[in-house]
């Protein structure tokens, strides 16, 4: 028995609509944590990737510090450091 009749159909479906709309604003803040997750994890990986390569470089110019003076003629430094950087760009993670 319904206790008001004056509005008996004003607020039909009402609730439907706002399930929607916050299902849809749900789903999108979850698109874009997830995205940004994802975004973060390459940018790590990234930057573990220049990192090794800048300390396997200096290592190089290290070794062959007395014999070039610190300098990188011969470019063995450079080289060290593609080495070890190119296998790890090609990952997909």
């Amino acid at each position: 028995m319904r206790l008001d009749r004056r509005y008996p159909a004003r607020r039909r479906g009402a609730v439907a609509v706002m399930a929607a709309a916050c299902m849809v604003a749900l789903l999108a803040i979850l698109a874009f944590s997830l995205d940004a997750g994802s975004l973060m994890g390459e940018r790590r990986h990234a930057q573990a990737t220049a990192d090794a390569a800048a300390l396997a470089a200096a290592c190089d110019l290290y070794d062959n510090f007395w014999t070039y003076s610190g300098a990188d003629i011969p470019g063995t430094a450079k080289a060290s450091a593609l080495v070890l950087a190119v296998p790890f760009e090609s990952t997909p993670w």
